[in-house]
């Protein structure tokens, strides 16, 4: 069968987005109020910045697991459903919890289940994209449009009802998420790794000094992002927004991040990847600038715009450039890994510290803090795409192999 053959049999990119749909349908119900809904528990901004560093540790060993199990069967289909079912029952036990340590641990059963949702979306959609990773931006950008509907009206809802009604839309949208993805995404056209293959595992990515310098510099982009969003929500609220202002000021985060993920493949021809992946981290840092110096809710949700260029750059340019630099065989860990442990690493640092300073000097000290973080977070990327010097497989089109690159090394050699 030639690769035509094989294209043709593969699912549209369509159905893909569909699946985006759901997910972050259930995301916009999640992220901005779970804080809200721990909070409404009587639980304090230091215990909340901890419950937010559970969260993201349970990612760190999920993440990547999640996706070597895909890489080894050669089918997202079985692990993201069993993914879904479990987040939707951790998230159920969840509504029902009313004290700390019972909270904590419902919450870290939630995350070793939602932590492979969206990487494993994410490797299967750049697997049907082909020679057109760049434009994964504009599939995940149906993410943001959903995330955008789902979080204001969530916000309506929570206002009326109260955060516990968050799971009402949560649950059982997460659940759709792994059924439709069984439906619609088909079973990958690569081999079955889990006999006779070797699949690099995250120790042996990490060997390869241009993803493990991305790494590290990934790490401090969300440590710094992360301890903003992780207490915006409750800034907003403790100037005086409702519920339903908290799914506003969300909302316009995506409302910036869908154009930027549409026009994506244009400003990687027109800025390159890497600066792109370095405006991105820039952005964090005019984000927490400006919720540093602000008190108006204007300015502030104006100002969350921000937060919308650097994760349509910054999170999109990492998923197409560790698509390009990581062996076809281990890309739905590679994923995992960068998406799932390099988020989660940062969140752990950055809500952790950030809570324990929260809680003792404020919201706006913290935002200041982070500001200076996210400055030297985006210097840490620019030395990791660019200043190292660029890397060859970069530039190689997606069904090169890497014995096409030893192969021209050895015609100069002669």
């Amino acid at each position: 069968m030639t690769d035509a053959d094989a294209q043709a049999r593969q699912p549209s990119v369509a159905r893909a987005a569909v699946v985006y749909l759901l997910a972050f349908t259930a995301v916009g119900a999640w992220v901005p109020y779970w804080t809200v809904f721990v909070q409404s528990l009587g639980v304090g901004l230091g215990t909340i910045g901890l419950l937010a560093g559970v969260s993201a540790a349970a990612t760190i060993v999920a993440a990547p697991a999640w996706g070597a199990a895909a890489d080894r069967f050669g089918d997202v289909r079985g692990p993201l459903l069993v993914a879904s079912i479990w987040t939707a029952t951790a998230a159920a036990a969840l509504s029902l919890s009313t004290t700390p340590p019972i909270i904590a641990i419902e919450i870290a059963f939630l995350s070793l289940g939602s932590a492979g949702i969206v990487p494993l979306v994410d490797s299967r959609t750049l697997e049907l994209l082909g020679v057109n990773r760049d434009r994964f931006g504009r599939v995940r950008a149906v993410g943001s449009v959903a995330f955008i509907v789902s979080s204001v009206v969530v916000g309506m809802v929570v206002e009326r009802q109260g955060p516990s009604s968050l799971f009402l839309v949560f649950c059982p949208t997460v659940v759709l998420v792994g059924i439709v993805a069984a439906v619609l995404l088909g079973r990958s056209s690569g081999r079955r790794n889990a006999v006779n293959a070797d699949v690099p595992s995250r120790v042996g990515l990490l060997r390869d000094g241009r993803l493990a310098a991305f790494f590290g510099a990934s790490v401090l982009v969300w440590t710094s992002s992360s301890a903003v969003i992780a207490f915006f929500s409750l800034r907003l609220i403790e100037i005086g927004a409702d519920a339903g202002l908290v799914g506003t000021g969300w909302a316009v985060n995506a409302v910036v991040e869908v154009p930027l993920m549409l026009a994506f493949p244009l400003l990687v021809r027109r800025a390159g990847a890497e600066r792109l992946l370095i405006i991105g981290a820039g952005a964090f840092a005019f984000r927490a600038l400006g919720f540093a110096v602000s008190d108006g809710l204007p300015t502030l949700i104006a100002v969350s715009a921000m937060g919308g260029v650097g994760f349509a750059l910054f999170f999109v340019g990492s998923v197409t450039y560790v698509a390009r630099v990581a062996p076809p065989e281990a890309r739905a860990t590679a994923q995992g890994l960068f998406s799932g442990t390099a988020f989660a690493t940062g969140t752990i640092i950055g809500t952790t510290l950030g809570g324990a300073i929260a809680g003792s000097v404020g919201l706006q000290a913290l935002f200041a803090a982070c500001t200076a973080l996210s400055a030297f977070a985006a210097a840490a990327v620019w030395w990791a795409v660019i200043g190292r010097g660029r890397d060859p497989r970069a530039d190689q089109p997606a069904g090169s192999s890497a014995r096409s690159v030893d192969r021209s090394r050895a015609d100069a050699r002669h």
